[in-house]
C-alpha cells in the first residue's frame, strides 16, 4: 500500500464505523415519509413492496458502495475511477447531489433548532393565535385573523419559522429568524466534523443512539394514549388489492432511496475508514435491516399518537352527524373517514411540524416532549449531514490539489459554500424552493447513479471473475456468479423504476406543486410552479445526473490528449490521480 494511503484516517473501532452508517441511513425519512406510505398504499401490505425492493435494491446497493470505498480506500471521486476510467462520472455526479443535497437539507436542521429552542416557552408559541395590539389603543386587542382561521400549527409553521411569502415569484427577502438557524446548524456540523471521523466518531455514540431512546419514549406515551389502537389498525390494516397496483411498488423502490441514501457515496467515504479486510457483508445486513426496523417503530409511535389526534376529530364528526361515538363500532361514516383524517396530516415537514406539535401541545409536560421532539429531528439530520459532507470533503481531499490542505480549512471552505448557497432556503419563499429541491432537485440523478453502480461493478467483477484480487466483491467462495447477477437484476429494477418515475412524475402526472400559504381566506393550497422554476429544476436535474454518461462519452478524447495518464489498468489508484489533476 501507498504511503499516502497508509495515512489515511481510521475508525477508532468497530463500533464508530457502525455508528456512523446508521447514523447516516437513519435520517428523517424514516419518520415522516415511511408511516405516510405505509398507510397511503395498503398498511401491513405495504411491507410486501418495501421488503422486496429493501432486498433487491437496498441491499446490494448498500453492500457494493461499501465495498468500493473499502478497497481502493479513496471517496467515490477516485473510487470509481480506481474502477475503470469510464465510471469516474458517477463520483462525479454523486458529489453533485451531495453538494445540491447539503445546500437545503440543512434548512431541515435549522427549523428543528427554531423549534427546538421555543419549546421552552409557557405556553408553547403554536399553542395559540397570537395577540395584535392596536397602537393607538393599548387596551384593545384581538387575534391575529390569519391564525384564527388557518390553526395556530399551520400558521406558526408559514409565518414564524418561515414568514412566507404568498407566491415563490415574490423572494420576500432574507429572513433574519431563518438565517440564523441556518448558521447555527453549520457552525455545530462544522465543530463536529472539524477532526474528520477522529471527532464525527464520536458524536455518532450520541447521535446515532438518541433517536432511539425517544422513539421508544414516544412509543410508551403514545400507547397511553386514548384511541392509539384505531391509528395503529389504520396502519397495520392490509389491502391485498394494493399489490397489483405499480405505485405502490414505486413508492416502496423510492422509500428505499430515502431512507438508506444510496447514490449519494456516503457508504463508499465512510467504508473509505474501513481496514481493507474487514468483513462488509455483515455490515451491509445490519444497515438494512436496522433501518428497516426503525422505519417499522417509526410508523407505530406516529400512528400511535397521531390514532389519538384522529380519533378525537372523528368523533367530533360523527357527533355533528348525530352519531353517538360509544356505540358507533367502525372508522367510516357518511363524510367521517378516520382513514382520510390520518392520510390529511400528510408527510415531511408537515408532519413534524405542523401535525406533531399539534398533538405534543396536548400532553402533560408539553415543553419537555416538544424539546425532545425536535431534538430527536435534529439529531436524525445532522448525521445524514455527516454523511453527505463527508462525501464531499474526503473527495476534495482526495485530489492533489488540496490533499496537502489542512482538514479544517478545507471543511471551512466547504461549510461556508453551502451555507452561502442554502441563503436560498431562508429567503421568505424558501420553503418552496426546499420543497421542490427536496421532491425533484436529484431524485433522477440518484436512481441514474445506483444504476450505474450495479452495472459497473457486475461487468468489472464479471470480466476479472478468474482474478479474486480484482474484483470488488468476494470470490473466493464460488458465489461471485450469484452476486453478479443479483446486481445485474438490481439495475434492471432501478432502470424501470427509473422509467416509471419519469412517465408518472413528469409525464401523466402533475407534481410540479407547491403548497403556498395563500387564498382567502388564507390557507395553504396547492399551487402550481411558475414555468421559470420549472426550467430551473429541470436544468438542476440534468446537470446533476448528465456526468454519469457525459464522461463516459467524454473519457476516449481524454485519453488520446493524456495516454499516460489513463491505461486500461483500473486499479492503480496513481492513474486515476493523475487524470484528476491532467483535467
Amino acid at each position: 500500500m501507498k504511503q499516502e494511503d497508509q495515512k489515511r484516517d481510521k475508525w477508532d473501532n468497530k463500533v464508530q464505523a457502525f455508528l456512523s452508517l446508521i447514523g447516516f441511513a437513519v435520517g428523517v425519512a424514516n419518520f415522516w415519509r415511511f408511516p405516510y406510505m405505509c398507510q397511503k398504499n395498503g398498511g401491513g401490505t405495504f411491507l410486501i413492496p418495501y421488503a422486496v425492493m429493501t432486498l433487491i435494491i437496498g441491499f446490494p446497493l448498500t453492500y457494493i458502495e461499501l465495498l468500493v470505498g473499502q478497497k481502493f480506500q479513496k471517496g467515490p471521486l477516485l473510487a470509481w475511477g480506481a474502477i475503470s476510467p469510464y465510471a469516474r462520472g458517477i463520483g462525479i455526479a454523486s458529489c453533485i447531489c451531495c453538494c445540491i443535497g447539503a445546500s437545503y437539507y440543512a434548512a431541515v436542521l435549522g427549523y428543528s433548532i427554531f423549534y427546538f429552542s421555543n419549546s421552552f416557552r409557557s405556553p408553547l408559541p403554536w399553542s395559540q393565535c397570537p395577540i395584535i395590539r392596536n397602537e393607538s389603543n393599548f387596551t384593545h386587542a384581538k387575534v391575529d385573523p390569519e391564525c384564527s382561521i388557518a390553526q395556530p400549527a399551520v400558521y406558526y409553521f408559514y409565518k414564524e419559522t418561515l414568514d412566507a411569502t404568498h407566491s415563490i415569484n415574490d423572494g420576500g427577502g432574507i429572513y433574519w429568524k431563518a438565517i440564523i438557524c441556518l448558521a447555527a446548524g453549520w457552525i455545530i456540523l462544522y465543530f463536529c466534523l472539524m477532526q474528520g471521523i477522529k471527532s464525527s466518531g464520536k458524536v455518532v455514540y450520541v447521535t446515532a443512539t438518541l433517536p432511539y431512546v425517544f422513539l421508544i419514549a414516544f412509543l410508551v406515551r403514545g400507547m397511553t394514549l386514548p384511541g392509539h389502537e384505531n391509528g395503529l389498525a389504520e396502519l397495520i390494516r392490509p389491502n391485498i388489492t394494493a399489490l397489483r397496483n405499480p405505485y405502490v411498488w414505486k413508492d416502496a423502490a423510492a422509500q428505499i432511496f430515502y431512507s438508506l441514501g444510496g447514490g449519494f457515496g456516503a457508504y463508499i467515504a465512510l467504508g473509505s475508514y474501513n481496514p481493507p479486510q474487514m468483513k462488509t457483508a455483515r455490515y451491509a445486513v445490519s444497515v438494512v435491516l436496522i433501518n428497516a426496523l426503525t422505519s417499522l417503530l417509526a410508523a407505530t409511535v406516529v400512528f400511535s399518537i397521531l390514532g389519538s389526534s384522529a380519533t378525537q376529530i372523528f368523533n367530533q364528526c360523527l357527533k355533528t352527524a348525530s352519531v353517538n361515538p360509544a356505540t358507533f363500532n367502525g372508522t367510516e361514516y357518511g363524510s367521517c373517514s378516520m382513514r382520510k383524517i390520518l392520510l390529511s396530516f400528510g408527510q415531511g415537514p408537515g408532519l413534524a411540524f405542523i401535525a406533531f406539535s399539534t398533538v405534543l401541545q396536548q400532553f402533560h409536560g408539553a415543553q419537555v416532549w416538544s424539546a425532545l421532539f425536535f431534538f430527536m429531528l435534529f439529531t436524525m439530520g445532522i448525521d445524514s449531514l455527516f454523511g453527505i459532507i463527508e462525501v464531499v470533503s474526503t473527495s476534495v481531499r482526495d485530489t492533489r490539489f488540496f490533499s496537502r490542505w489542512p482538514r479544517q480549512i478545507v471543511l471551512a471552505l466547504l461549510c461556508s459554500l453551502f451555507f452561502a448557497i442554502g441563503l436560498i432556503v431562508v429567503q421568505r419563499s424558501g420553503g418552496y424552493y426546499l420543497e421542490i429541491a427536496d421532491n425533484h432537485f436529484i431524485a433522477l440523478a440518484l436512481l441514474v447513479i445506483a444504476m450505474s453502480e450495479c452495472i459497473v461493478v457486475a461487468f468489472h467483477d464479471s470480466y476479472h471473475r478468474a482474478n479474486p484480487e480484482r474484483t470488488i466483491m468476494p470470490s473466493n467462495d464460488g458465489r461471485l456468479p450469484f452476486r453478479i447477477v443479483g446486481l445485474i437484476l438490481a439495475g434492471v429494477c432501478i432502470l424501470i423504476l427509473t422509467s416509471v418515475v419519469i412517465i408518472v412524475t413528469y409525464g401523466i402526472d402533475t407534481r410540479f406543486q407547491y403548497h403556498a400559504w395563500v387564498g382567502k381566506p388564507i390557507r395553504t393550497s396547492a399551487v402550481p410552479y411558475p414555468s421559470w422554476m420549472v426550467i430551473v429544476t429541470i436544468i438542476i436535474m440534468v446537470i446533476s445526473a448528465i456526468a454519469v454518461p457525459l464522461w463516459a462519452l467524454c473519457t476516449p478524447i481524454f485519453r488520446r490528449i493524456y495516454p499516460q495518464s489513463i491505461e486500461t489498468t483500473t486499479n492503480d489508484y496513481s492513474d486515476v490521480q493523475r487524470l484528476s489533476m491532467a483535467i
